[in-house]
């Protein structure tokens, strides 16, 4: 019989910075803004139009993403305009799109074709679609 040793997992930081950026992709609002940065920069008052994202909920997802170093900005008077912050970003985020079909038009979204495909991707959870996040149970404590 083999002794097994317990080893102690040590993430390096390149690990700890991918999961970092996968939870702040994790939610639909997120992944559907930076989807819609594809195409450009935009202002928060354009992506509230194009993205059908209230400017509460969307002013507090932006801000998520810029403290993560996804999003990048510059402003033009009292205009913030929004943009991914770098190429491997954008290469990432496209490449999510081309894993997971997300068909969507990023020269001209509309407010109905974004959710619906950014809302494909999450069709196997609990997630639903809605200005406010749900909360999701934890299954393991649920009675059966």
């Amino acid at each position: 019989m083999h002794e097994q040793t317990q080893e102690t997992f040590r993430p390096v930081p390149e690990l700890t910075h991918a999961a970092g950026v996968f939870k702040l992709l994790s939610h639909p609002y997120r992944l559907m803004i930076c989807c819609h940065l594809l195409s450009g920069e935009s202002s928060v008052g354009a992506m509230e139009t194009d993205l059908g994202i209230r400017q509460p909920n969307l002013s507090r997802e932006l801000g998520k993403l810029r403290n993560g170093g996804l999003l990048a900005t510059r402003r033009e008077s009292k205009v913030v305009y929004y943009r991914l912050a770098d190429t491997d970003t954008a290469r990432m985020i496209r490449t999510l799109c081309d894993c997971f079909s997300i068909s969507l038009s990023v020269e001209h979204p509309t407010q109905t074709a974004l959710p619906a495909a950014i809302s494909q991707v999450f069709d196997d959870t609990d997630v639903s679609f809605q200005e406010e996040p749900t909360v999701i149970a934890d299954r393991s404590t649920a009675k059966n």
